[in-house]
């Protein structure tokens, strides 16, 4: 089977996951103290996603299964901040 090379690239493939990956760290962080409003539970919850060994495994894949982590996680922080300004009885703005 011929394969044209310059196509597809196994760096390329790789490389997007890999810096999503890294990406969903400051956003857990973010997460993190958007929920409880705490530096070292952010961190400690950060360094929980560093050493991952399922989010390690994510990122190394070839898909793009850490874009879907980055659009829960983003998701999630919309909730908590909808929650937090239901709390203070405002309305949640965009």
């Amino acid at each position: 089977m011929w394969l044209p090379c310059g196509y597809a690239s196994l760096w390329a493939a790789r490389a997007l996951p890999a810096v999503l990956g890294a990406l969903a760290v400051p956003a857990t962080y973010l997460l993190a103290w958007f929920s409880f409003r705490s530096r070292l539970i952010g961190v400690l919850c950060a360094a929980l996603m560093v050493v991952s060994p399922f989010g390690v495994f994510l990122a190394q894949e070839a898909r793009h299964y850490t874009l879907a982590i980055l659009l829960v996680i983003a998701s999630l922080c919309c909730f908590v901040l909808s929650v937090w300004a239901l709390r203070q009885r405002a309305a949640p703005s965009w």
